[in-house]
């Protein structure tokens, strides 16, 4: 297993996590997309594919092609993802050290994963993540590790949206106790709903730029340029590395081109892909460009099924409740735009996760004075909204300006 994050983590930091990261934002990983910094975007309405992954094989360059770690995906009758074993190959032999598994509603959401790895002869549960729905959207992931025969809050993840696209993202990090904000992602789209630009603060109190992901596209919407830029000196972005993207007659991803900026663009490593069984078959070989030349790293070989993923049971994704006005100065009312049948509890936290206020809301209108369980008022920052009951599990964001 370290051989395998020595080659793979550690030398692909360019392509892997930027490159690649940018491309799966048009793919599934089943029902996430991957994106910058390793956090995961709800899966958008349309991008389901009918070949899943059957096994991923990893090779080390040793000048020829080693075996080193194979990830094989095991699926339910309904053709879910339920579990994936990784192996490494050791003495002639397969070898099991993680197993990773997913459960599901009703409708097929992925509600909860967990991880194990294979420590002394037995299965250990090592990390847990949850994960809440509006409708097929996702709300929230939360994140735990296993402490002292404990499951310990490790990240929790917060999703705003605009109709299906997610426009913000608010990471928060900790270590078993109380979980501090980490990184706020503020996301900008196209007129065709495709990512332009990406935006990373720090979470700090006001939050501060760290870095920024450029987007471009070719003519057939394909990505073409990913730029990344770093927040320097406290005044601006500068160039720091970019991803170039080429395909052939048919569209198919042939390279991605990793470059980082010394005063100039410069090569720095690179991903060839190749489809031997065509829709059944990808490879791609890591190289890295050292002393004037490329060097092989690492290679990956994926095979696929031929599946159908059904999405009839999934609710719809328009939410139903709206807060205005927002941003919000005195008096914030929260509509719902169907009639409640029942009560439902509003839950106010501010950005460090802490619980403020809470509310049972019995009308179709409610009118808060902005002040927290002891009656006294918030103090301008952002705030999240968590509303449960009825069937609702939402969450919103609201801006506070205190005037």
């Amino acid at each position: 297993m370290n051989k395998r994050y020595a080659l793979i983590l550690t030398g692909w930091f360019t392509l892997v996590a930027i490159c690649l990261s940018a491309t799966n934002l048009t793919k599934i990983s089943r029902g996430f997309l991957i994106s910058p910094e390793g956090v995961e975007l709800p899966l958008q309405p349309g991008q389901n594919r009918t070949w899943q992954p059957d096994v991923i094989k990893y090779y080390s360059w040793e000048g020829f092609w080693q075996d080193n770690t194979r990830t094989l995906h095991e699926y339910d009758g309904m053709n879910r993802l339920i579990s994936t074993h990784d192996q490494e190959y050791d003495s002639g032999t397969w070898q099991d050290y993680r197993r990773i598994d997913y459960s599901y509603d009703l409708c097929g959401l992925n509600q909860q994963i967990f991880t194990w790895y294979y420590l002394n002869h037995n299965w250990m549960p090592v990390y847990r993540e949850d994960i809440n729905y509006s409708g097929a959207l996702v709300v929230d992931r939360t994140n735990y590790s296993r402490i002292n025969d404990a499951w310990q809050p490790t990240m929790y993840t917060l999703y705003d949206y605009d109709g299906n696209l997610v426009i913000f993202t608010a990471i928060y990090s900790g270590n078993g106790g109380d979980l501090e904000p980490l990184y706020y992602y503020y996301y900008t789209y196209d007129d065709q709903d495709r990512m332009i630009q990406l935006d990373i603060n720090n979470a700090s109190t006001p939050p501060q730029p760290y870095m920024r992901y450029l987007y471009t596209y070719t003519a057939g919407s394909h990505l073409d340029t990913v730029t990344i830029l770093n927040y320097e000196d406290g005044d601006q972005y500068e160039n720091y590395m970019r991803c170039l993207y080429s395909y052939d007659a048919q569209d198919k991803l042939l390279q991605l081109l990793g470059q980082q900026y010394t005063g100039f663009w410069m090569d720095t490593d690179r991903l060839l892909f190749s489809y031997p069984g065509g829709e059944q078959e990808t490879e791609f070989i890591y190289q890295y460009y050292q002393n004037s030349a490329w060097q092989n790293i690492s290679r990956v070989v994926q095979t696929y099924l031929w599946v159908s993923l059904e999405e009839e049971c999934l609710p719809s994704a328009k939410t139903m409740i709206k807060l205005y006005p927002n941003p919000c100065s005195e008096t914030l009312r929260i509509r719902f735009d169907t009639k409640l049948r029942g009560s439902c509890t509003a839950s106010i936290y501010n950005a460090r996760g802490q619980l403020m206020a809470k509310r049972i809301l019995t009308e179709d209108t409610y009118a808060w004075d902005l002040r927290d369980s002891q009656g006294k008022r918030l103090p301008s920052g952002i705030y999240f909204l968590r509303f449960e009951g009825m069937g609702l599990n939402e969450t919103k964001k609201l801006l506070l300006i205190q005037e």
